[in-house]
């Protein structure tokens, strides 16, 4: 266990720099400005931030504590901002906008507003939805051969259309609806030349992405760099099922932690470890990486500890000691 936590934390999904503010004295400053800050030793002082308004400027996002409302203090005893990524301080009754400006032009940070950052988002899901359109092409049929429908792209707009009935757990009888079809055809004339009007299409779409994905995955998890280590638990959904969750984790080819949600599997019967072990175990034969696997993370229940043992007796590459959070 305390070893899948090493790896873990060895291959971190954000930067290199380090979030524990150094106590190594900064360098000294030309100061060029009256808001800079004058050269002093690196003095850290929480302070009492009980009556002082929560930050809300994005500069104190760059600062090396990861917390932005840590304050430091120079040797006057004056809070001050210090950037996470130079020696440059400011003192802070300067106000933020020649940090920002430092940040901008010396670092190359700018701050995207709320629009700038959903047109990304928005442009990066329809990139991603042009490659796996590319990666995947599938034969479809045009609902009306009478118009071209050249505006749209039939593939990109199956994957974009799964990708919203997913995160908004949309029915799929949403498309006969003629209220939502008539404002879809005011966007764009041609969406009735490619988006279905029955809900068993759109189920066989949905279908049809689950499976391009899955297989995507697979790929990643067989090309893998490491051993690929699970975490798993037990649970009860809403509608009391039980089912378990079953996570992986590795590094990619490209160096990259990835973690993939391999099953929730339904429980049926008791759960016993027994039971886990056998669902588990369809699981992980149906991925196909048995050879290359590493550690398991669970919680300390009793059950967990029996499914371990069963696995074992399955053959399955696993040590027979164990550690239990």
């Amino acid at each position: 266990m305390s070893t899948s936590r090493g790896l873990l934390s060895f291959f971190p999904e954000g930067g290199t720099v380090s979030d524990a503010p150094s106590t190594t004295p900064q360098p000294a400053l030309s100061t060029t400005s009256d808001h800079v800050s004058q050269p002093s030793q690196a003095e850290f002082n929480q302070g009492d931030n009980s009556k002082r308004k929560p930050r809300s400027s994005w500069v104190y996002d760059h600062m090396p504590n990861r917390d932005r409302e840590y304050e430091y203090f120079n040797r006057a005893g004056k809070a001050e901002w210090r950037c996470k990524y130079c020696p440059k301080t400011y003192l802070l009754s300067g106000g933020t906008a020649i940090i920002s400006e430092h940040l901008n032009n010396r670092h190359g940070i700018k701050r995207d507003g709320a629009q700038d950052s959903r047109a990304k988002n928005q442009q990066k899901s329809i990139k991603e939805a042009m490659e796996q359109s590319g990666q995947h092409p599938h034969k479809r049929r045009k609902l009306h051969h009478r118009e071209k429908g050249d505006s749209l792209d039939g593939g990109v707009l199956e994957i974009l259309w799964v990708s919203v009935i997913a995160a908004c757990s949309l029915t799929f009888r949403l498309v006969c609806l003629d209220p939502f079809r008539a404002f879809l055809h005011y966007l764009n004339p041609d969406i009735d030349v490619w988006l279905p009007t029955s809900p068993t299409t759109v189920s066989s779409w949905v279908i049809r992405q689950f499976q391009d994905r899955k297989g995507d995955m697979a790929q990643q998890i067989q090309s893998a760099r490491s051993k690929i280590h699970i975490s798993c638990d037990l649970w009860t959904s809403p509608n009391s099922l039980a089912i378990l969750g079953i996570i992986a984790h590795f590094i990619n080819e490209n160096g990259k932690l990835q973690h993939c949600t391999l099953a929730l599997k339904d429980i049926i019967g008791d759960h016993g470890g027994e039971n886990l072990a056998k669902a588990m175990m369809e699981v992980l034969e149906e991925w196909g990486f048995v050879s290359k696997l590493g550690f398991f993370t669970m919680d300390n229940a009793t059950n967990n500890d029996v499914m371990m043992r069963a696995l074992q007796r399955g053959n399955l590459p696993i040590s027979a000691s164990n550690t239990t959070c």
